[in-house]
């Protein structure tokens, strides 16, 4: 009795101890995607000091050269020294160049300054989740969907626009048992996982991918074609991404 009794609390000691460690991962993953955001916010606010350091310029090369040929004009009346007509063309030519190179700089900055925030994050509900092979693993709790590129229903991503994305799947097998799974693109795979539970305990593998998506396009997380997989769910079991640029 007293050995059953400390084999028991052996294995109670030990899956506290795995809880411990899965929500302190847990805990990284959330912190990293806030990280992530606050990044993305202090790029959009430099953008945005950016543009209107340009705009400012901008008006002041319009006002330097409209006084200037004002100024030069004026003395070309006055003095009648035509010959500088010809100069007063050159640096009008060359301000009206400058003029559009600000313009396309700040095209450019307003088109960053304009594209979405992209970013999802969900998790799997059921305790224990069994998945046949070749199949979609449908992470149904949401978490976030900024954007409204993932869908609970099918467990798929869809991009909403064109971009780099950072991409993040966390699996907990379950007890004892080893499990392998793909990060998809389309029909694609692009990263792997695999991990077995040891003594009968849960077992965690997790993937961090960044990858060029088109929009429309499509990410999912699979079981291979010939295996079918049992994994934990509650909150354990993660997919996630976001749109970085």
């Amino acid at each position: 009795m007293c050995s059953k009794f400390s084999y028991e609390k052996e294995i109670i000691t030990n899956m506290l101890k795995m809880e411990l460690k899965v929500e302190k991962m847990e805990q990284e993953v959330k912190k990293r995607n806030e990280d992530i955001v606050t990044m993305l916010d202090a790029q959009r606010k430099e953008m945005e000091k950016f543009a209107n350091d340009y705009k400012n310029l901008r008006d002041i090369l319009v006002v330097v050269m409209e006084n200037k040929t004002a100024a030069v004009n004026s003395f070309l009346e006055d003095k009648a020294v035509n010959v500088l007509g010809d100069k007063i063309a050159e640096v009008d030519d060359a301000l009206k160049i400058m003029t559009g190179k600000v313009d396309g700089v700040l095209k450019a900055a307003e088109t960053g300054l304009t594209k979405p925030i992209v970013a999802f994050s969900a998790h799997v509900g059921p305790t224990k989740l069994h998945i046949p092979q070749n199949q979609i693993i449908v992470f149904s709790f949401i978490i976030t969907n900024v954007g409204n590129g993932y869908k609970s229903a099918s467990g798929k991503f869809v991009a909403p626009v064109a971009g780099y994305y950072l991409l993040s799947c966390s699996l907990i097998s379950w007890k004892g048992e080893e499990f392998w799974a793909s990060i998809y693109i389309n029909n694609s795979k692009k990263a792997s996982l695999n991990e077995k539970g040891a003594d009968s305990r849960h077992g965690m593998a997790s993937q961090t991918i960044i990858v060029e998506l088109k929009a429309n396009d499509v990410v999912s997380v699979k079981t291979p074609n010939n295996n079918a997989i049992n994994i934990h769910g509650l909150g354990y079991s993660t997919f996630s991404g976001v749109l970085i640029h």
